[in-house]
């Protein structure tokens, strides 16, 4: 049976700051980092939307879960809103979404929203990425604060 987790932060910089950031390829390992490691199989720097792109995936950089694929169903600035449809070996649906919401005094609320599919293993995979999403928005808020 499917699930929805959906963890959000309020981040003391600009949304467009965030979503400069957010286009870069490399801010994904970083904020991925340890809970999860990408590395690229195919020739990517930013993100575009209608794209599929391709990564090996290593949960805690040590259990390989094989090639997990990122299609970028939509990245709309106009909106603040990114939705990526992803699947690996363990998820055969992880519908992502980011939305930024710019707040009063330039800060911005971050929300992922994710749909999960996992089989038998839904649950599971659940609450790894519940503690995944809320380690990835501490790290986003360190690498705000780090690039000032």
């Amino acid at each position: 049976m499917p699930a929805t987790i959906t963890v959000s932060s309020v981040f003391p910089a600009p949304a467009e700051r965030i979503w400069a950031l957010l286009g870069q390829v490399e801010t994904l390992r970083t904020i991925a980092r340890p809970y999860a490691f990408f590395t690229p199989l195919d020739d990517m720097s930013v993100w575009a939307q209608g794209e599929t792109y391709r990564m090996t995936f290593r949960v805690f950089g040590l259990f390989p879960v094989g090639m997990h694929r990122i299609h970028v169903a939509r990245w709309d600035k106009d909106a603040w809103l990114i939705e990526t449809h992803e699947s690996d070996r363990l998820a055969r649906v992880w519908n992502h979404s980011i939305r930024l919401t710019p707040l009063q005094g330039g800060a911005t609320r971050y929300t992922d929203t994710v749909e999960i599919d996992a089989g038998r293993l839904t649950a599971a995979v659940r609450l790894w990425s519940l503690l995944f999403y809320r380690h990835r928005q501490k790290k986003w808020r360190e690498l705000l604060e780090r690039e000032g």
